[in-house]
């Protein structure tokens, strides 16, 4: 089957991206799939760390959340994490 992914930015700040994708089929009713990602930026040189975006870099992911947020959401987002061993 042919799919297609659309990607929404659902929110951002200084390093991360928080990510939403439908993946369609044609064949289907409503998404094949959903995905949710968190996307952290990660500085290589000279050592790998979490740094903040280049400055116009939040600017062009600021816009591009805010042009395709969504408003309603039927297949909500839920909170996800690991649990840490020892924890309840």
């Amino acid at each position: 089957d042919e799919v297609s992914v659309v990607s929404h930015g659902l929110a951002s700040d200084a390093k991360r991206l928080h990510v939403r994708c439908e993946v369609t089929c044609p064949r289907l009713e409503g998404p094949a799939a959903v995905i949710e990602m968190l996307l952290l930026h990660v500085q290589q040189r000279p050592t790998p760390k979490s740094a903040p975006f280049p400055d116009p870099v939040a600017r062009r992911l600021a816009s591009w959340v805010a042009q395709t947020q969504r408003t309603t959401d039927e297949f909500g987002s839920r909170a996800i994490g690991l649990r840490r061993p020892g924890s309840a």
